[in-house]
């Protein structure tokens, strides 16, 4: 079969925009192949929520790749005869050993092949998500050789340029960590260094790149680079540049981390300007997978890096759609995809959710609310429920209240978003990036 379709996830994770960074995922896709199920699509302003279609008795895998059920799609490989590209991109979901090599044997197999283009893709959000910047670097220019048109490229290759001219990433010392965590505006903040300079900072499992304000990345000693971008003030007409910085060192608890790259943003920007000075900041990915594991309890307990009690046998519940973490949560029987957000202070569902458990938006009270989109704000229907019985991460917990979004202008290709009102429920929370597990206990 032909592949026509691109998901290119050139995952350039920021986009300086009038000196403010917008996270977004800059998507090349095409029409799918007219032989192909029609994946689910996003729902747009003023259209009906559809959600993305069941597996049938024989999965179609392309439809569940094309339409991020990334846990289905895992699931679907049991059966025997699987096209190689689908059994990479479910090892890289899954942060298998083979991933890479998996990786590497599609594009061996046909060079300029939309897999062959998908897989490197694949790549670059893995060596990103992991602070392999050079690697990532390397990966976009052989993209580009083979897919020049590929949007979002231009943004990307600054970005890794700038962090391919330091050394990886590297982690040392010794763990596990065990030290005291604060609750501050709903996120939970953890007391660091950066080069000997003490800050505390909210863990975030979005932040694909560390970040923090420009101010913070003067008060640490930290030189901050510039990259131009390909998009200009629509006001001036001036450049729009990226800031980024790597820190020699940061240190949490027992565990030293060298080289770590933070994107510096501006002092006005939510969510720092809203903290005080030493807070303006969030470690991302690259640090947390780095200490293999991350908890925290209703004490004020934080620990990290501590041997993983989840049995290597045990079902993963946590993947990654490129740089987005996602988790498996349930509401009776059925199964769908969260984004696992530690960032984020507040639960929300989205137009999927809202299409499968329409029976239970019944009971919910109808509204409107203005939504931030990268396209801009913009004024959409919602339904507000009193609490959702969800089980996340092995346990049923009543979630609310939790807002419904009924509609979107942009793809949400999940059921929603597990923010941390929903986990605050529980004594303790384990994310364990190794064995890709969600605990609540």
């Amino acid at each position: 079969m032909t592949r026509t379709f691109l998901r290119l996830a050139v995952w350039c994770s920021v986009l300086a925009t009038a000196g403010t960074v917008v996270h977004l995922s800059a998507v090349a896709q095409s029409k799918p192949p007219a032989t192909a199920k029609p994946p689910a699509a996003p729902v747009k302003a003023a259209a009906s929520a559809k959600a993305p279609a069941a597996p049938a008795a024989a999965p179609d895998l392309e439809t569940l790749y094309e339409t991020h059920q990334l846990f289905e799609l895992r699931d679907a490989l049991k059966a025997p005869g699987a096209p190689p590209f689908f059994k990479a991109a479910v090892a890289a979901a899954f942060n298998a050993t083979t991933a890479e090599k998996d990786l590497r044997a599609v594009i061996k197999a046909d060079a300029q092949s939309a897999e062959a283009n998908e897989a490197r893709a694949l790549l670059i959000a893995m060596f990103e998500r992991t602070g392999r910047f050079a690697d990532a670097a390397r990966e976009l220019n052989a993209l580009v050789a083979a897919q020049p048109d590929a949007a979002g490229t231009e943004d990307a290759a600054a970005l890794f340029g700038v962090f391919a001219k330091h050394p990886a990433q590297t982690i040392s010392g010794s763990g596990p960590v065990a030290i005291s965590s604060s609750v501050v505006n709903g996120g939970v903040f953890v007391p660091i260094t950066i080069n000997g300079v003490a800050a505390t900072y909210l863990v975030d499992t979005t932040a694909s790149i560390s970040r923090l304000s420009g101010l913070e990345a003067r008060r640490a000693g930290l030189q901050i680079e510039r990259a131009v971008t390909r998009e200009v003030d629509q006001e001036s007409g001036a450049p729009i540049y990226m800031r980024m910085a790597v820190a020699d060192r940061l240190t949490i608890g027992g565990m030293e981390l060298q080289n770590v790259a933070f994107l510096v943003v501006n002092d006005d920007e939510k969510p720092f300007s809203d903290l005080a000075e030493g807070q303006r900041g969030a470690i991302g990915l690259p640090v947390l997978t780095a200490l293999r594991n991350i908890r925290w309890s209703a004490d004020g307990k934080f620990e990290a890096a501590f041997p993983s009690t989840s049995k290597a046998t045990t079902r993963p519940n946590i993947c990654f759609d490129g740089l987005t973490p996602l988790t498996e949560a349930a509401l009776g029987t059925d199964k769908f995809s969260l984004v696992l957000d530690t960032g984020a202070t507040v639960t929300e569902l989205w137009p999927f959710f809202a299409h499968q458990f329409t029976s239970l938006l019944k009971s919910g009270t109808k509204g409107t609310e203005r939504e931030n989109f990268v396209s801009g704000r913009v004024q959409v229907p919602i339904v507000q429920l009193a609490s959702v019985p969800l089980r996340i991460g092995g346990r049923e917990m009543p979630v609310g209240p939790v807002k419904v979004m009924m509609q979107s202008t942009e793809p949400l290709w999940y059921h929603g978003r597990l923010g941390l009102d929903a986990l605050s429920h529980a004594k303790r929370v384990t994310i364990d990036f190794q064995r890709l597990q969600l605990s609540v206990e």
